[in-house]
Formats: C-alpha cells, structure tokens, sequence
C-alpha cells in the first residue's frame, strides 16, 4: 500500500492541469522523437525513484523530501508540450493562474503537517 502512497503524492502534488501536459509532452516526444535526451532525463529520474519506493527506501510521508527532486524531471516533458503548442501569452497566463489556485486551494483545503 505505502507504494500507491508515494506515487499518489506525487500525482496529487504535480496537480491535473500539469499531468495532463506531462502526459501530452511524453506522448508528443515519443511520436515525433523530439528531444530523446529529455526524454531519456525525464524516464531515468522517474525510475530512479520508483527504484526507491520499491525497496522501501521511504516510509509514508517522508516521500516528500525526494518527491521535491523528481519534480524538474517531471517538468521537462510540461516544457516540450508548452513549446510545441506554441502558446500565447495569454494560454500561459491562463494555466499559471490555475495551477496558483489549485496550489492556494490545496493549502487552504489540505490539512498538511509541514
């Protein structure tokens, strides 16, 4: 169980809107083979740290410490997606203030132990 722990931490923290993207930017990198170098990043942190929650390394809620690693990895696909898109200002705008307010509604919502 601690294991589905640790990733739904992960995927609750990373948010909809951003895992909707990194789904979108793995996707777009796997079909056009743009960017392999991220690519090959972003899959070797992944599965670097499900390497750790598999031999137990962390005990549930001590994810967070790593977690706060594993982030950048997860971003470089958000970027390709966001690139590719080609977006506006005003797109980016628009998601940098939906991923604040879930941010602000997590914090004011969320009973979290800091």
């Amino acid at each position: 169980m601690m294991l589905l722990e640790d990733i739904s931490e992960i995927v609750v923290f990373l948010g909809p809107f951003l895992l909707l993207l990194f789904v979108f930017g793995v996707r777009a990198m796997l079909r056009t083979r743009t960017y392999p170098s991220l690519l090959v990043l972003s899959c070797l942190g992944i599965f670097t740290l499900l390497a750790m929650f598999l031999t137990g390394a962390f005990r549930t809620g001590e994810t967070a410490r790593a977690c706060l690693f594993i982030y950048p990895y997860l971003l470089l696909p958000v970027a390709v997606c966001l690139h590719r898109a080609g977006g506006a200002s005003q797109q980016r705008k628009r998601l940098l203030a939906v991923v604040f307010a879930q941010s602000v509604a997590m914090q004011t919502l969320g009973g979290y132990f800091w």
